[in-house]
């Protein structure tokens, strides 16, 4: 077991929030008889104002980027009662600043890639995403790092809080290799007429612009994502006229390549490219999920895979954005 950390210099930022209220109480002796309260509190004729229910509030999952020296953190959603949740709204004050809190300068976090523990994050301040969807609270952050991953790009993260729930484990990242580079790209012709998408003209191979593999900590095979972009690109990017993404996943089994997961989705519909960001148990089920991080025009959002039925993946969550619609074609 590996308790050794790196420290890698980095600075973040973030929101802050903070309220004093201060109460205050009257002596008031009633003498009239005791009466219904709800009567004395309205006009004859009138119903009873209720109070809206308080928003659920839980701690936040957030997806990292390392760049050089610093990592640069942002919200994919909320945990409530172990699934995720979109953000509140900045109008709803009392459950948004149950997310500033989170995020202030001084917070610790815990970094997870690969479905494992690989380290922490301290947040030194805010920092700008001009591609956030909703409300800009990314944050900059000195990370501390097992040494097997101190060349890891990318990474989830929980509140310190939750670091007992998670030990440190061995930190073992998967390359893909031929075979499975080849069963993408079979997969990915396959799936092309199936969703009804026009065919590339120069192939799967020039249109395959990510590739991955990966094995969730509770899987007994190793899994494969491809993102094939189209007339366009893995970012957020303007796409071309008749643009699209297809993006899949298959099980590496010994009968051969199981296909789990597609998405497809024109441009003209709304331009939405996920590839594979990480994976990890957030929801403590005992089962990693999968986060898909998913490009549209000027705009970035999240999407979460969970397990379905004989292996298969289905979509849990999508961040509150315009462009990161459910699937098409699959």
């Amino acid at each position: 077991m590996l308790r050794h950390l790196l420290a890698i210099a980095v600075i973040l930022t973030v929101a802050t929030g903070c309220d004093n209220v201060a109460w205050g109480g009257i002596e008031v002796s009633i003498e009239t008889p005791v009466r219904d309260s709800s009567a004395m509190d309205r006009v004859a004729g009138e119903a009873p104002v209720e109070a809206a229910p308080a928003t659920p509030t839980g701690p936040l999952l957030l997806a990292g980027m390392r760049t050089g020296s610093t990592v640069s953190l942002a919200p994919v959603g909320m945990l409530i009662d172990g699934r995720l949740t979109p953000l509140p709204a900045p109008a709803d004050t009392t459950a948004y600043r149950a997310v500033t809190d989170q995020l202030r300068e001084g917070t610790g976090w815990v970094l997870f890639a690969s479905g494992v523990r690989v380290g922490a994050a301290t947040v030194t301040g805010p920092a700008s995403d001009p591609a956030a969807c909703g409300p800009d609270l990314a944050l900059t952050a000195v990370p501390q790092l097992l040494p097997a991953a101190t060349a890891t790009e990318r990474f989830v993260a929980l509140p310190a809080a939750e670091a007992d729930a998670h030990p440190y484990d061995e930190y073992a990242p998967l390359d893909h290799n031929y075979n499975q580079r080849v069963a993408s790209l079979t997969l990915g012709a396959a799936a092309v007429p199936r969703v009804g998408a026009t065919w590339p003209s120069g192939g799967m191979l020039e249109t395959r612009r990510d590739m991955q593999a990966f094995r969730p900590r509770d899987a007994e095979w190793t899994s494969i994502a491809a993102s094939f972009v189209i007339a366009d690109r893995l970012n957020t990017s303007a796409a071309a006229p008749g643009a699209y993404s297809l993006f899949l996943m298959a099980e590496e089994r010994p009968t051969g390549f199981q296909e789990t997961f597609v998405w497809y989705r024109s441009a003209d519909e709304g331009k939405a490219a996920p590839r594979l960001f990480q994976h990890f148990d957030w929801d403590g089920d005992g089962a990693d999920e999968v986060l898909l991080e998913v490009f549209g025009e000027g705009r970035r959002g999240w999407v979460a895979l969970e397990r379905a039925d004989q292996g298969s993946w289905e979509v849990s969550y999508r961040s509150a954005c315009p462009h990161v619609m459910e699937p098409a074609g699959g």
